[in-house]
């Protein structure tokens, strides 16, 4: 009797599997047996990762970076210049010339990351580099605190953005719209900065809270492996070496150019370095900002310090809420008044905390709280732009000064051009003269 196609399939898979144990037997293999379809099946087959190609494709954008850097800044720059120039300039592609400018702004600062992340290794081979106190107290919670790095994000993704958003809802809602959005903004903003004094455990805020470029990209030099080098200050990478025309320095000349030391006999150059030996010396003394750990970089605020702090926050938006409600009036005191007020209250709140923590009051902050409270009082200019004092003083001098500027040709046309353009911006929008 014939066998039936299952009884055939049976036997054939029976002894297909005896045949693979009589071959694992002959080979003295001592593992347990795996039958050979099971063993296919388990094996792991290659898987392409869904960003494998993006990431490819970012350290090819990250090695030509380095190795252009000089020629990326030089057009980073003059795009910017451009967006400037086109900022109000035509009022239909406004949105689109913000777009440009928020574009760059935040290219710049990715740019800022690789160049950061490919300079560590020049703590141990350039003695010269030395990171500034800002960027170490950045990076140090950067890396350390998640929460502080994804608050970070966020808020300059924000901070790049604030204007282009204003424009938008002004042009697809109505006025009152671009006040709700202001508003919107500035409550997310104030959020993401308590969330920042709260994870650096009540210490003050840093401006800009992320790491700034400190290395001009014309004196990186990279090689193939993406290590980086620092060129000496006035170098131009695309000079011709002339040295070998010049003619032959006589040692008797170069002899007469240097003091000989008396006892030892050698000689000593009069001048070793080339420019001021002040900042030479400044370049390899430590101070004590660069032994101290990052984190001590800003002293801790007692609870009127924390007041002080948070009063410094919430003032943005106070005064937004206060030019929303007298948008109708713009020559009314009391936006202006209330917001200059919270500012300076805040400051003197500051201060008086200081003398209650620290031993020598003021004259103990360390190098980074004096250069961000020197910071935060030059902002006090920024209420020249502002409000009832924008509409009432600023904005009838700068356009005087802009009338008569304009009967010059060429240069005073072109400043009167350029000023015009950006008394536009303060005169519908509300972020171009913002500080915080």
């Amino acid at each position: 009797m014939a066998d039936t196609p299952s009884s055939a399939t049976k036997t054939l898979s029976v002894s297909s599997s005896q045949k693979d144990e009589d071959d694992a037997q002959s080979r003295g293999s001592r593992s347990e047996y795996i039958p050979t379809s099971l063993t296919l099946s388990t094996q792991p087959t290659p898987s392409r990762a869904p960003g494998s190609k993006m990431q490819q494709w970012l350290q090819v954008y990250e090695k030509f970076l380095l190795q252009n850097a000089g020629r990326i800044s030089s057009i980073e720059s003059t795009i910017r210049s451009f967006s400037y120039l086109i900022t109000g300039q035509v009022h239909d592609v406004e949105i689109a010339s913000e777009t440009v400018f928020s574009t760059l702004q935040i290219l710049g600062l990715y740019h800022d990351n690789i160049i950061a992340k490919a300079s560590k290794n020049l703590l141990e081979t350039d003695a010269t580099y030395r990171p500034s106190i800002h960027n170490r107290y950045a990076n140090h919670y950067i890396k350390k605190n998640k929460a502080y790095r994804r608050i970070v994000i966020f808020l300059t993704l924000l901070r790049c953005t604030e204007l282009l958003w204003e424009m938008v809802a002004r042009r697809k809602k109505s006025e009152r719209g671009r006040w709700l959005a202001v508003i919107a903004i500035e409550f997310m903003k104030a959020t993401a900065r308590i969330g920042l004094l709260a994870s650096t455990r009540a210490r003050p805020l840093i401006t800009p809270p992320v790491p700034e470029r400190e290395i001009d990209p014309n004196r990186i030099q990279c090689d193939e492996n993406g290590n980086i080098t620092l060129l000496p200050v006035g170098h131009d990478p695309n000079a011709v070496d002339l040295s070998h025309l010049l003619p032959p320095v006589d040692d008797e000349n170069a002899a007469d150019s240097a003091w000989r030391m008396p006892r030892r006999g050698l000689d000593l150059p009069c001048n070793p370095v080339k420019g001021s030996v002040d900042d030479y010396l400044a370049e390899r003394v430590l101070a004590i900002e660069d032994v101290r750990e990052p984190e001590y970089l800003m002293h801790q605020l007692n609870l009127k310090g924390i007041a002080a702090e948070t009063l410094y926050i919430a003032r943005p938006v106070v005064y937004a809420l206060l030019a929303y409600h007298y948008r109708n009036r713009k020559r009314n005191w009391t936006p202006w008044v209330v917001g200059v007020l919270l500012e300076y209250s805040a400051r003197k709140l500051t201060f008086l905390s200081y003398k209650e923590t620290l031993p020598g009051g003021v004259r103990s902050l360390t190098k980074l709280e004096d250069q961000e409270h020197k910071g935060r009082a030059t902002a006090f200019g920024w209420w020249l732009l502002r409000g009832a004092m924008y509409e009432s003083v600023t904005r009838p001098v700068l356009a005087g000064m802009g009338n008569k500027l304009g009967r010059i040709p060429l240069g005073g046309q072109l400043f009167t051009a350029v000023m015009e353009d950006y008394l536009y911006l303060f005169d519908n929008y509300y972020f171009p003269s913002s500080s915080l």
